[in-house]
Formats: C-alpha cells, sequence, structure tokens
C-alpha cells in the first residue's frame, strides 16, 4: 500500500482521534476539499469534544461527591470545580480568539476554522486533566 494511503487511513480511522488543534485540522482537511466541509468536520469534532468535556465533569462531580471526607469538604471541592470550570469556559473564549486571530489576513472562513480547532483542543486537555485528577484523588 502506497504511504499516503496508508496515512490517509490513519487519519480517517475512527481510533486515531486528534488531540492538537493542527492534528484535528490536518484530519479534517484530509477528508474534505472544500471549506465548508471542513468547518462541518471541525464542528462535528467541536461537539464530540464537549460531550467528552461534559462527561469529565460529571464524573468529577460523581467522585467529589463520593469522597470520603466530611460534608464541608466536599462542598469545598465542588464550588472550587464549579469556578474551576466557569474560569476555563472564560479562557477557552479568549484563548481561541487568539487563535483565530492568528489566521491573520486569511480569507472564508479560516478565523472559523482556527477557532473551532483550539475549542476542540482546549476541550480535549481539560477533560484529559480532569479524567487525570479523578484518578489521583
Amino acid at each position: 500500500m502506497p504511504p499516503l494511503i496508508l496515512v490517509g487511513l490513519l487519519l480517517a480511522s475512527p481510533q486515531a482521534k486528534p488531540s492538537t488543534q493542527a492534528e484535528v485540522r490536518e484530519t479534517c482537511s484530509a477528508q474534505n476539499f472544500s471549506q465548508v466541509a471542513l468547518g462541518e468536520c471541525l464542528e462535528i469534532h467541536v461537539g464530540e469534544s464537549a460531550a467528552l468535556l461534559a462527561k469529565a465533569e460529571r464524573d468529577a462531580v460523581a467522585q467529589i461527591d463520593h469522597w470520603d471526607e466530611d460534608a464541608p469538604h466536599r462542598a469545598r471541592a465542588r464550588n472550587a470545580l464549579t469556578t474551576s470550570n466557569a474560569e476555563f469556559v472564560r479562557f477557552r473564549i479568549s484563548e481561541c480568539g487568539f487563535a483565530s486571530a492568528l489566521a491573520g489576513g486569511s480569507i472564508g472562513t479560516a478565523h472559523r476554522h482556527w477557532q473551532l480547532a483550539c475549542v476542540y483542543e482546549l476541550n480535549f486537555r481539560r477533560a484529559a486533566s480532569l479524567r487525570a485528577r479523578a484518578k489521583s484523588g
């Protein structure tokens, strides 16, 4: 099998999920030749990363609720998680606005594509961070 076909198959594989902005843009670019389809692919990935993040947040709350600690400590941890989640959303908006700005003088949908790829990566990283903390807690 020629190397380019093999790389394309690996990128299109449902098991191989991208974890960075560059990887998700490359995955969607390899699968789509139009800017509209590329944007739709990025939006699907953002939706998947948002679902992954929401599950990680729910799991973190459940772990806190089942934590073998006094109620005041559990309440403080839940409140800290709520604050952290809100701060993450604010950070993501700002950071991905910056990512979009880095598209510079690009025309068309490039700014939106960079913003979507950023949201995908940050959701992916935040979910991984919450899962890692759940394992260590």
